[in-house]
């Protein structure tokens, strides 16, 4: 395969790969998986949650908290796309929110949030909202850490 044949081929794959995403996902959640907001740590975070999923796949979650208000917050995962967007959507959600607040936050909120999911990644929703428990769960462990 020449240079411009293999072009041609890379085109015709980028192509076909954007439209089976146009077709399974929201823009909501095409605009959090290729423009991930909050991914990554922050130093010195407040609490740390961490969740191996049961398909296997892992999300961090990590928020600073001052006065009862997040008002920092990031996320990690080896996931798919998916839960790239539920991280990214998760962590713009609680941002400036009291513990009070982003502990209401549901699976279903952020599935409204994004758009919708196909039914096969509902899941991955549930995995952020567990990994942000389990961050809030932290936090109640370190006695005056939300002040």
């Amino acid at each position: 395969m020449n240079e411009k044949e293999f072009e041609r081929f890379y085109q015709h794959l980028v192509e076909k790969i954007t439209k089976e995403e146009t077709e399974q996902y929201s823009p909501n959640v095409l605009d959090e998986y290729h423009h991930p907001k909050n991914f990554g740590t922050i130093h010195h975070p407040t609490a740390t949650g961490t969740v191996k999923g049961p398909c296997g796949d892992t999300m961090s979650i990590q928020i600073s908290v001052k006065e009862n208000i997040i008002c920092q917050e990031a996320f990690f995962t080896d996931c798919c796309g998916a839960s790239i967007a539920c991280g990214s959507m998760l962590t713009q959600l609680i941002h400036n929110q009291t513990i009070a607040h982003a502990q209401q936050i549901t699976s279903k909120n952020l599935l409204l949030s994004l758009g919708g999911l196909p039914k096969e990644h509902i899941h991955c929703t549930k995995l952020a909202i567990s990994t942000l428990h389990r961050c809030l769960e932290h936090l109640k462990e370190k006695p005056g850490s939300h002040k």
